[in-house]
């Protein structure tokens, strides 16, 4: 996770110099990423000197990242901005609110569209698998949801490979988001009304839930046993 969270302070202090990079020169753009990646990663290297391998790891995807970006801008979008902190009250039945936040890792824009991408250090494999099945992965839907006006696009983009790659949802991107909205604004009518939250015990997920020491997910097997 700490290695992700460096790549994605490297991309927005990188941006936040260079919104435009195909009005630059490669060299001086390629050297200017080496240079902002090695103050990112000092006090990671500081701490630990493994980390040294983290960091050559990433400069190997610098010259990939480049060319996406480049490639990018051919298309006509041009970076706006960068961890953009988004708010969006949801209605609820009987004058209740849900408030959905986020952090954008990126805004693009063109003309008048918008797009809102997010950064992976997942391989391009992992992220498709995790597109696949239709709506189960809500994080693109929710990021949609969180501008003003739907995006023209909303997609991962694997930053943790020599040749860079974005993908986006096969489906439509506003029936994904307003599917999304119906299942949130149903989920906590039903939690307002005293259902109970299913636990899904999917150990993919549950490996990295915060709550997991007050969970009796490690118990289930012991519990079968018993009964």
């Amino acid at each position: 996770r700490d290695y992700g969270e460096y790549v994605h302070e490297i991309l927005h202090r990188f941006h936040g110099r260079f919104p435009v990079v195909t009005e630059c020169e490669p060299e001086m753009l390629e050297q200017a990423l080496i240079e902002i990646s090695r103050a990112v990663f000092h006090q990671a290297i500081e701490a630990d000197f493994v980390s040294h391998a983290w960091l050559s790891r990433w400069q190997a995807s610098i010259p990939g990242y480049l060319d996406w970006q480049r490639q990018r801008e051919h298309e006509g979008w041009r970076w706006q901005a960068g961890e953009v902190a988004c708010a969006r009250p949801i209605a609820l039945g009987q004058d209740r609110r849900l408030t959905l936040r986020g952090r954008l890792d990126r805004l693009d824009q063109k003309g008048q569209e918008q797009a809102v991408l997010d950064y992976k250090t997942q391989n391009f494999d992992s992220l498709k698998k995790k597109l696949k099945p239709a709506g189960e992965d809500v994080q693109l839907a929710c990021y949609a949801l969180l501008l003003e006006s739907m995006p023209e696009q909303a997609a991962f983009v694997a930053v943790d490979e020599e040749v860079v790659r974005q993908l986006e949802p096969p489906e439509p991107l506003g029936e994904l988001a307003e599917a999304n909205l119906e299942r949130l604004q149903d989920m906590f009518e039903s939690l307002h009304e005293g259902a109970p939250l299913p636990a899904q015990g999917v150990t993919a997920a549950c490996q990295y839930c915060e709550m997991r020491g007050l969970c009796s997910k490690d118990y289930w097997n012991e519990t079968e046993k018993l009964n």
